[in-house]
């Protein structure tokens, strides 16, 4: 991504620019692939030139990382204000929570996943992949000392534990959420108690 160092006026209108093409983004992403999707396409939803575009990214993966690293600074502020409970799976299940609210919180993303099928599933699924990988980083930083597994406990229980949330989201968003956020929770959190205190 191409760095802007302008006066506060073209700043504004950088950050005009960018709001413009994620606000363009969804909808093109709700008619094909994103590997089908065109740099010219983007601009055109977007209504900026192309000129514009590759004024501030190289090509459509670049401007597609620096969302995903956008997306994923917005939600480590937004987990960072959680107090972590003492118990490590009440921990776990809290930040995903925290995952499902931030995530309804923009709906862009859920309409995708709602109105494309996989490919909206698939793409959710890989912003939700880095999301939880913050939330597994939390939990190896605490670590559990009152339990005997080794210094490897917590970080392979926590892989497992976002394995088996990433599988539930999947079918979750792919079946059009037929519950709530607060029972798909509880549908996992009996899993994950039962697993923890096996």
């Amino acid at each position: 991504m191409k760095e802007g160092t302008e006066n506060g006026k073209i700043d504004r209108r950088i950050q005009r620019t960018y709001e413009q093409l994620t606000d363009a983004l969804p909808q093109l992403l709700l008619r094909k692939d994103w590997s089908q999707i065109t740099v010219q396409e983007l601009c055109d939803a977007a209504l900026i030139r192309r000129t514009t575009f590759y004024q501030h990214f190289q090509d459509k993966h670049d401007f597609m990382q620096w969302r995903m690293r956008e997306r994923l600074k917005e939600f480590s502020m937004y987990i960072d204000v959680v107090e972590p409970p003492q118990d490590p799976v009440e921990h776990f299940l809290l930040l995903s929570t925290r995952v499902l609210d931030y995530m309804s919180q923009h709906p862009s993303f859920e309409k995708v996943a709602m109105e494309t099928g996989d490919r909206g599933v698939r793409m959710v699924e890989g912003f939700l992949r880095r999301c939880v990988d913050i939330v597994v980083m939390r939990l190896n930083e605490r670590g559990d000392s009152d339990r005997e597994d080794g210094a490897f406990g917590i970080p392979i229980r926590s892989e497992f534990y976002v394995g088996g949330l990433l599988s539930a989201m999947r079918w979750w968003y792919g079946n059009g959420k037929p519950c709530t956020k607060e029972e798909l929770i509880q549908y996992v959190r009996g899993v994950v108690k039962r697993e923890w205190n096996a």
